[in-house]
């Protein structure tokens, strides 16, 4: 075993480099997936199923390929890297169940409140462009989510929920945010760099809040379980309820209360505010129980960061 190049350490090291990669290749695959969605749009099927073969198409190449590629050129222990090989711990998975059903009530009245924001008036003509964008997203995902029987609602899980979910986290927390944590910049501000990141990237400005703190748990999530399968967990829960609510909504409308049909006590400011503080205790009491990594664990994940050295 020999040290490295001084020069490649530096370069495997470098910020930016990483960033130029995983971006890079980012880029030049989702390119890829256009043309290869023009030939996917020709084929048979309907236009649900070419939107998931085109989803499943992005979540591989240019989502997961960008992440393992920064990945290998950072640490030749590129699943270490990425924080793959971790285990996962089932309280951690418990404990995001618990969180995800005591913050919903909140975090639907902050989608709310993001959706019926605006610009000022001077500033119209950049809002009619945004919600022009916003509402060809919303068409966009009415389709993916617009399942018949519970064998499009699985393969709606697969994609939207497990696959999306995963390759999401792979690359925003696991390659993104994994090159922002070891660099100078501070653990939190990566957290929160990452999940603006994750944000924007969807294009969406009336839900860029609810999906900014999203991010930010996900992030968190990373950095105190060193575990990417964490973060993916409350990614893929988030998708699939989603995907299994709306078909349970569009298909039982007797047996799904509405939520205009719902007491104001249960759909109105004082749940969220119930919610905003359950959630606050859940974090102040049982984050440290939860989701808490060791300091041995915590050692041996930082010497496992240190660039592999390779023979000559």
């Amino acid at each position: 075993m020999t040290e490295p190049n001084p020069i490649i350490k530096n370069l495997r090291e470098s910020t930016g480099i990483r960033i130029a990669i995983l971006f890079g290749s980012f880029f030049v695959f989702l390119l890829f997936c256009s043309v290869a969605g023009y030939l996917i749009n020709n084929a048979p099927g309907s236009e649900r199923s070419h939107l998931l073969i085109m989803s499943s198409l992005q979540c591989i190449l240019a989502f997961c390929l960008p992440a393992v590629l920064v990945a290998k050129f950072s640490n030749n222990d590129w699943i270490k890297w990425l924080e793959i090989d971790r285990k996962p711990k089932i309280k951690s998975f418990l404990g995001i169940i618990v969180l995800y059903i005591i913050s919903l009530p909140a975090m639907e009245w902050l989608i709310e409140w993001n959706s019926s924001l605006h610009l000022p008036e001077s500033m119209s003509g950049i809002e009619s462009q945004l919600r022009a964008w916003e509402e060809s997203a919303e068409s966009t995902t009415q389709m993916l989510l617009d399942s018949h029987g519970w064998l499009s609602v699985l393969v709606g899980v697969c994609v939207i929920g497990i696959l999306t979910g995963f390759s999401e986290e792979l690359f925003f927390r696991g390659g993104l945010q994994g090159i922002f944590t070891r660099s100078a910049i501070n653990k939190n501000a990566a957290v929160w760099m990452a999940a603006m990141i994750f944000s924007l990237m969807h294009f969406q400005f009336f839900g860029f809040l609810p999906r900014l703190l999203m991010g930010a748990f996900f992030g968190y999530l990373l950095l105190w379980t060193r575990s990417i399968w964490v973060p993916a967990f409350a990614h893929i829960l988030n998708n699939s309820i989603v995907v299994i609510s709306s078909y349970l909504t569009g298909n039982s409308e007797d047996s799904i209360l509405e939520l205009n049909e719902m007491p104001t006590f249960l759909n109105g400011s004082v749940s969220a505010c119930i919610s905003l503080i359950l959630t606050i205790l859940f974090f102040i009491y049982l984050r440290d129980i939860l989701f808490k990594t060791s300091k041995e664990e915590e050692k041996g994940w930082q010497r496992s960061q240190l660039p592999v050295s390779t023979e000559r």
